[in-house]
C-alpha cells in the first residue's frame, strides 16, 4: 500500500475514528452518571455511620435483625401469656326487661347472662320493688344453674345459649 492509497482512504479512516470517539465520549458520559447515582445511594445509606464501611454496615444490620427476632419472640410469648389468661369472653349474652310485680309498670326489673363459649358464666338480676330493688347473681355452669331461676331467668339463660358465640 502506497501513500496515494491511504490518503485516498484517510477521510474514511478519520470519520470511522470520529464516530468510535463519539461512541465511547457517551458510554463514558453514561457510566459516570451510574457511577455518581451509586456514590449517592451509597452515601445516604451510610449516612450517620462516621466512617463506617460496608462491612461494618451489614455486621450492624445483622445484629439489629437478631434483636428484633428476639424483641418478636419475646412480645409473641407474652400476648399468648395474656391470651390464655384472658379467656374469660363473655360471647353469648341475653338481657331482657320486665315487670317484676303487677303493681310496678315501666320495665324497672332485668335479667341478664353472660356465658362464655363453654356455656360457665353467671346471671345477674336486678328486681325492681315498689319501695327497694333487689340484685342476685346466679352462678351458670354449662348452661346450667343449680340455684332457682324465675321465669324471666330461665328466658334469658336459654336465650344467651341459642346466641352464636361474637
Amino acid at each position: 500500500m502506497n501513500w496515494e492509497q491511504f490518503n485516498q482512504y484517510s477521510i474514511f479512516f478519520c470519520a470511522a475514528l470520529a464516530v468510535l470517539l463519539i461512541v465511547l465520549i457517551i458510554i463514558t458520559v453514561k457510566f459516570n452518571t451510574r457511577l455518581r447515582t451509586a456514590e449517592r445511594r451509597y452515601q445516604t445509606l451510610t449516612r450517620g455511620l462516621d466512617g463506617a464501611d460496608w462491612h461494618d454496615l451489614m455486621l450492624e444490620l445483622g445484629d439489629d435483625i437478631a434483636a428484633l427476632k428476639e424483641t418478636t419472640q419475646t412480645h409473641e410469648k407474652f400476648l399468648h401469656n395474656l391470651d390464655s389468661r384472658t379467656q374469660v369472653d363473655f360471647c353469648h349474652r341475653a338481657f331482657i326487661h320486665y315487670d317484676a310485680f303487677e303493681h310496678i309498670f315501666g320495665k324497672l326489673s332485668f335479667s341478664a347472662a353472660f356465658l362464655d363459649e363453654n356455656y360457665d358464666g353467671f346471671i345477674f338480676s336486678n328486681i325492681h320493688g315498689r319501695e327497694d330493688a333487689r340484685c342476685y347473681l346466679k352462678e351458670v355452669k354449662s348452661g346450667k344453674c343449680d340455684q332457682f331461676l324465675s321465669d324471666e331467668e330461665k328466658n334469658v339463660l336459654a336465650q344467651a345459649c341459642k346466641t352464636k358465640g361474637e
